[in-house]
């Protein structure tokens, strides 16, 4: 988890640099190691689908990002 971390916060500053498709490459890595490592029920994976939500909402894809979102309520309400 602690490399998922760092690429999280690469992607957050790329972000930040308004590069989206460069954190998207990094969320999306980010993300695909803590469902490797971790249950699908981890808190930690519905933060990763949130940071996907909200970028795909700052994209204007909202099917994307409405299907992260989903996917973390999911998990949040567990």
């Amino acid at each position: 988890p602690d490399v998922a971390d760092t690429l999280n916060n690469i992607a957050i500053v790329y972000e930040r640099l308004l590069k989206f498709s460069d954190a998207l490459d990094y969320y999306s890595q980010a993300l695909a190691i803590k469902e490797r490592v971790l249950s699908p029920e981890h808190l930690s994976i519905a933060s990763s689908c949130r940071n996907l939500g909200h970028l795909y909402s700052r994209l204007k894809n909202y099917r994307d990002a409405l299907t992260f979102y989903q996917r973390c309520l999911s998990i949040d309400q567990k």
